[in-house]
């Protein structure tokens, strides 16, 4: 059964209204935050602003043409696909403006070691290692904090698909066509058998960064690219193969190092709004159980060690 609480229920709770200038200290920390989230945004939506200008294809869009003749050599015996869906005039017209946009590509399995799917696991604990599912990775990052966790650790998976940072973990299921790249926080957890791990190539490494492939994946032109080859009944998912198959191109190391700065840039800001929203909270938190002077103390001392002035923040 699920839990619920009822609005008669919600009127009895109590709440504690500290002095106006508590009130206002908090509502600036607060603001503050959400605006550091609103900087984030904007900053991963520059950095793939970048990524597709710096390809020169910021202005493409695909066709809304849904139709497309192909002769029997031309669908079935070159790709084993029947179903109308895959031969839409927009998936092809993708694949050529990659090809043509002026740089060199590849083949997203020549960059890379063979793909490895996770590891399936059913029974969840309140404590033990995070398991990360499909859930966990969106708008380019992995949220550990929501991952479940489960009795067992890396040692106990019969898979070679331990966690190395800059690793790229794309779901292959459901809400397919998301990805992100590991960081030290995550080199801990377990992938669920719906997320791919992808990892570059030592001699790819010189040429590409994960960041830049990551973020290509989740561009209109990677998502294009994947849409066309997910398959299913009951629910979508893209095989090994078909991964490997995406077309990527590759810019040159510094342009893809200044998108990198940009995507490091907006996870920071998005850290730090969470950082601030935690100190307002704790800080409500020590008033109620301690008094506001020592809250107060608390808090400043907490903005200082993140650098943070209100009094002059924009």
């Amino acid at each position: 059964v699920q839990p619920n609480l009822l609005l008669t229920q919600v009127k009895l709770i109590k709440v504690v209204l500290p002095s106006d200038e508590f009130q206002t200290l908090t509502e600036k920390i607060i603001k503050f935050a959400y605006s550091k989230i609103e900087q984030s945004k904007q900053n991963y939506l520059q950095a793939e602003d970048l990524l597709l200008s710096d390809l020169g294809l910021k202005d493409w869009q695909p066709t809304e043409e849904t139709v497309a003749v192909k002769s029997f050599a031309e669908s079935f015996l070159s790709c084993d696909r029947l179903d109308a869906e895959y031969y839409q005039p927009k998936y092809d017209q993708v694949e050529e403006v990659i090809k043509n946009c002026g740089f060199l590509y590849h083949n997203l399995g020549s960059l890379i070691e063979p793909i490895q799917n996770g590891f399936d696991y059913r029974e969840y604990t309140e404590k033990g290692t995070p398991y990360i599912r499909v859930g966990d990775v969106k708008n380019g990052q992995i949220n550990f904090e929501s991952a479940v966790k489960i009795p067992i650790t890396m040692a106990d998976v019969d898979k070679p698909v331990g966690l190395q940072v800059g690793d790229i973990l794309f779901t292959r299921k459901g809400s397919f066509g998301n990805s992100a790249v590991v960081t030290e926080l995550e080199v801990n957890g377990i992938i669920s058998s719906e997320i791919m791990l992808v990892r570059l190539t030592s001699a790819s490494k010189k040429e590409v960064l994960p960041e830049y492939i990551s973020l290509f994946l989740n561009s209109k032109f990677g998502y294009l690219q994947v849409e066309r080859r997910v398959h299913g009944v009951a629910y979508y998912s893209i095989s090994q193969p078909d991964l490997a198959n995406l077309l990527i191109p590759i810019l040159p190391k510094p342009q893809q190092q200044n998108i990198v700065e940009k995507i490091n840039s907006s996870f920071s800001l998005k850290l730090k709004s969470k950082q601030l929203l935690e100190i307002a909270k704790t800080g409500v938190e020590r008033a109620i159980e301690t008094d506001e002077a020592t809250a107060r103390a608390w808090i400043n001392q907490q903005l200082e060690a993140l650098g943070i002035n209100l009094s002059n923040s924009n």
